[in-house]
């Protein structure tokens, strides 16, 4: 350990003395709820008194239960039975954190001994080849199986460790290489003299002697490759010692006896692996010490698994092949360096505790000030004494999590320091109020909160509720009764799903799932919140900042046919699962709960009952409605009033809102993009046709099929993304209401669809991503209204929003006749239009032009259909391109593209401009016109290539016209107006109502 870490660490554990224990912070006062695992009314302990301890009659929590025991001080009550507010008498913030700083402290230590003592005073340089693994085990597992990193690459992977079995038995060392036979090549030569100080150390010399390498010693050599090589090296290394081997199948048992130092390969046979691994337990607990070299090439093999798996360790393969070059190295000036870098985190932590327990956070946060956000980074201090802290406490308690690692369940002194993490954490929590804001709050208040955030685990039976939740909510709950609860998710869609049930903020549930589909994965989590949709580093002057805790949803929790989960959450929150595909489809996933909550769900007609009810109790924070394709989370008093909105304005029940959800914002969205499978509905004749007509593979399920996946939406006062509202990420997020033809969720839906269609060759200059989505949020409604004939929903504006841009049609026209007259069109329309504000209003117009232009020039009874075959057609265009020139140029002329080379296609579609090119061979083809003139007039350019393409196609010229509508936009009614440069715009419009 450097000088300037241990004054570093001897002030900070001065300052934790003098803060001392023993406050009353754990008093009543802090008190939430009691923890009540089954709902009894009965506090559960986790764990019974030590056989030292007998239980006294002391009640910490007023509940007519002894809870401590005799002679158990305060503390060690509460680690004991993971409820921080299982007795007085103590100051939890300040008990906790000195334990936590303690233990790391000692890991540090002891890093720094031995990494000291076998590195001495040189430089360290260790090449790693690529056919080697490394050593991978979480932080977790390191304290409980005594494991300290030895050799780390420069990039951060362990190369190799050494530590103490079950820490107190014998010493052993796991490498992802083989450094015998990497001297005997030439390499590493100056590692060898650290590698012998280490063979030295699991002899049981203090780390630096070398004295046990002259005894007379029997070592073992085992399950090895290139034994020879090794045993050569032992044995001058150890010169007065024995070097033996083991047959390959001979059990290892037979080979152990009197030996003094087992080195072990990754060569063990299937069918002694059970009891190698056996005899390696009991040489290890006797007091043998174990050296694994990973022998031959990078893989991993059962028997590296099964003997990694004895120490908490694991060698993943390929382990580091794929390393780039540039990182093949441990390079380090010396062991001082190498300890700072191993001991990083861990300092970290040790500093952001300790500013929590002083108080004395004093960042300059107004010099990061950047708009209405601080850039942490540009915060000096920031990254040392908080976020390389509290972002490897966060990778920390998730990975326990996401390996179901029950610490409360597992011995006290394996876990002493992550039970502390996770009590903190519930403390910690007991004060936060939000909103708060990164200049004006506090700042220990504000990064007391935070680091709060970072120290959530659920696998546990008691969780402290978080009282004020922020924007997910601020209910305890304690008017709802936990039930029993059980649900059959039918597996023909896949993806993420909601199941009905929601998890209570600090009450214990379990869940078990009860199918026996064992080729089905399932996830099981709660809450959908996004980590970036909490913008905690954003001041009060913006709508989006610090309203809520940073990292609410769940870590995803693997569910097998058969196995129970015992969790809890400070949180809460409306559970889901994801599964992966099935064939066949029609299957269930079955899930039975216990002690949790059942929120307003909607899940088909039968259940509107329930739902309404649910609603109007208003027990729940959050409510569901739900479909077999899509659905919709949102919290209850927003969802509520989107719901009186749709029946006042469309006359909508919640059936109704469903059906319309599935119809049409999922499957009729879906036609409308080209695609097919599943409930799509039938392509059109008329596309039909087109696609037999031109020889396209519209059929073909494999660039054109629908997987078959939900789709979701959350509806949250916060967006993931961009301060517009809504976010296209999946599942969609908004600050709008719902409304499955609204024009925010089927927008974003739309920048969805377009992402998973493969090519976005319909995206151009100046008619980019975020006006082609208005295709879906024009001609949606306008379905509804022409399938209901306008009995239903007449109040639905039948175009979307975009039937006020039409309204004002005539403005725009005006501009379209001023270019002609100008004598360079394309110029005037840049120059007035396309780079002013008048650009958005024509966009969003344009859409419904389009379609009404192929409807008039291109003979479609239905002018929408043109939009599903330019999707069709960009898919199979970039599906030839990718695989390759013959296959491009065999099909090319099907797409109209017949003079272009595959180098040429390829640069044409590479940029926003060049599609604006595709778009007009694509149009034209597909509208059976030349559209050079018709997109001169609109001012948009293309290609001299693109020009001679649509030329060769010896197509008749679109007429250059512009379109008046009525009041829902039907294309049928539409009437056409010269762009002549002298004709008028009507006055008049078809009028419907």
């Amino acid at each position: 350990m450097t000088n300037v870490t241990r004054a570093y660490l001897f002030i900070i554990l001065l300052t934790l003395v003098a803060c001392g224990g023993g406050g009353s912070g754990g008093g009543a006062g802090d008190r939430v709820s009691p923890p009540d695992r089954d709902n009894d009314g009965i506090y559960d302990s986790v764990d019974n008194c030590p056989d030292v301890i007998n239980p006294s009659q002391q009640d910490g929590n007023a509940n007519g239960i002894g809870d401590a025991c005799e002679g158990e001080a305060p503390l060690e009550t509460v680690l004991r039975t993971g409820d921080v507010f299982a007795v007085a008498g103590y100051d939890p913030k300040a008990d906790l954190i000195n334990t936590a700083i303690a233990e790391n402290s000692a890991l540090e230590e002891s890093v720094a001994d031995l990494v000291s003592g076998v590195f001495g005073s040189g430089a360290i340089s260790y090449q790693i080849p690529n056919r080697t693994s490394y050593v991978s085990a979480p932080s977790y597992r390191r304290k409980a199986n005594g494991q300290i990193p030895l050799l780390m690459q420069n990039g951060g992977r362990v190369q190799a460790m050494a530590g103490v079995y079950k820490q107190q038995h014998a010493r052993y060392s796991l490498f992802g290489s083989n450094p015998p036979l990497l001297f005997s090549q030439g390499l590493n030569q100056s590692f060898e003299s650290a590698f012998r100080r280490l063979v030295a150390w699991l002899l049981g010399d203090t780390a630096g002697d070398e004295s046990s390498l002259q005894s007379s010693l029997t070592v073992l050599v085992a399950r090895t490759q290139n034994t020879a090589v090794i045993q050569a090296w032992f044995q001058a290394a150890l010169p007065n010692s024995s070097v033996n081997t083991c047959s390959k199948t001979a059990e290892l048992n037979t080979c152990t006896s009197g030996v003094d130092l087992i080195v072990l390969g990754k060569n063990g046979a299937e069918e002694t692996l059970d009891g190698d691994v056996l005899a390696l337990k009991q040489q290890l607990q006797a007091g043998v010490p174990v050296l694994y070299l990973h022998t031959g090439q990078e893989h991993a093999t059962s028997a590296s698994k099964a003997y990694s798996a004895i120490f908490g360790a694991d060698l993943p393969g390929p382990g580091n092949y794929f390393l780039s070059e540039a990182n093949r190295n441990s390079e380090w000036n010396n062991a001082g360096e190498l300890i700072a870098a191993l001991q990083a985190d861990s300092v970290g932590i040790n500093a952001v505790l300790a500013h929590v327990l002083n108080g004395d956070f004093s960042f300059d946060l107004a010099a990061g000030l950047s708009g209405d956000t601080v850039d942490t980074s540009s915060v000096f201090g920031f990254e040392d004494n908080f976020d390389r802290g509290a972002s490897a406490l966060r990778t920390l308690m998730r990975a326990m999590d996401s390996d179901k690692v029950r610490i409360f369940d597992e011995a006290l002194a394996d876990y002493r320091r992550e039970r502390a993490y996770a009590l903190l954490g519930d403390r910690l929590r007991q004060d936060v109020v939000f909103p708060m804001d990164i200049l004006e709050s506090d700042q220990n208040d504000f990064f007391s909160s935070y680091l709060a955030d970072h120290l959530v685990y659920n696998e546990r039976d008691i969780s402290a509720r978080q009282p004020d939740r922020g924007f997910q909510g601020s209910s305890d709950y304690l008017q709802v009764t936990p039930k029993n609860y059980s649900v059959s998710i039918p597996t023909r869609f896949y993806g993420r799903k909601p199941t009905g049930a929601y998890v209570l903020p600090g009450q214990a549930f379990s869940v078990t799932r009860t199918d026996n589909n064992s080729d089905i994965s399932v996830t099981l989590f709660w809450n959908i919140q996004f980590p970036g949709a909490v913008y905690a580093f954003r001041t009060s002057d913006s709508r989006d900042h610090y309203n809520m805790p940073k990292y609410l949803q769940s870590v995803f929790y693997e569910l097998s046919p058969g196995e129970t989960l015992n969790l809890s959450s400070s949180y809460g929150g409306v559970v889901h699962i994801t599964h992966s595909k099935v064939d066949p489809a029609d299957r269930t996933i079955d899930l039975s709960f216990a002690n949790i909550g059942t929120h307003p769900f909607y899940n088909g007609p039968d259940t509107a009952t329930d739902f309404y009810a649910g609603m109007a109790s208003g027990d729940y924070e959050w409510a569901e409605i739900v479909t077999p394709e899509t659905y919709v989370t949102s919290p209850l008093a927003p969802l509520q009033d989107s719901l009186d909105q749709l029946t006042d304005r469309m006359g909508w029940d919640v059936d109704d809102v469903a059906r319309v959800a599935s119809d049409y914002y999922y499957n009729e969205m879906f036609r409308l993009s080209g695609y097919i499978g599943f409930d799509i509905p039938q392509r059109s004749t008329a596309i039909a046709n087109f696609c037999a007509s031109k020889g396209w593979e519209c059929g073909n399920s494999d660039i054109h099929g629908v997987a078959g996946s939900v789709e979701g939406n959350i509806r949250q006062y916060i967006t993931n993304c961009g301060s517009f509202g809504g976010c296209s990420n999946q599942p969609v997020t908004y600050t709008w209401s719902w409304d499955p033809l609204g024009a925010g969720p089927v927008h974003e839906r739309g920048h969805h669809l377009e992402g998973n269609s493969g090519a976005d060759y319909h995206r151009f200059a100046p008619l980019d991503n975020h006006q082609l989505t208005n295709t879906w949020r024009a001609a949606l409604p306008y379905f509804y209204y022409r399938d209901t004939g306008g009995a239903s929903g007449g109040n639905i504006g039948a175009c979307g929003v975009e039937r006020n841009e039409h309204r004002t049609n005539g403005r725009r026209y005006d501009f379209l006749q001023a270019a002609q007259n100008s004598g360079d069109p394309v110029t005037y329309m840049n120059d007035n239009v396309w780079s002013t504000g008048e650009a958005s209003a024509m966009n969003r117009a344009i859409i419904t032009q389009l379609a009404a232009h192929a409807a008039d020039q291109g003979g479609f009874a239905e002018g929408w259909d043109y939009f599903p075959l330019v999707l069709t057609m960009a898919r199979e265009f970039k599906t030839k391109l990718d695989e390759g020139e013959a296959a491009f140029d065999a099909v090319k002329a099907k797409y109209g593209f017949g003079l272009y080379s595959h180098a040429e296609a390829q640069e044409l579609v590479s940029n926003r401009d060049g599609r604006r090119s595709w778009f007009l061979i694509a149009y034209s083809l597909i509208t059976g016109k030349d559209q050079r003139n018709y997109f001169t007039m609109l001012g948009w350019d293309y290609t001299a290539k693109a020009a001679s393409q649509v030329q060769a196609l010896l197509l008749l010229p679109a007429a250059k016209q512009f379109y008046a509508f009525d009041d829902v936009c039907s294309i049928a009614n539409a009437v056409a107006v010269p762009v002549d440069g002298v004709s008028t715009w009507p006055v008049t419009r078809p009028t419907v109502y």
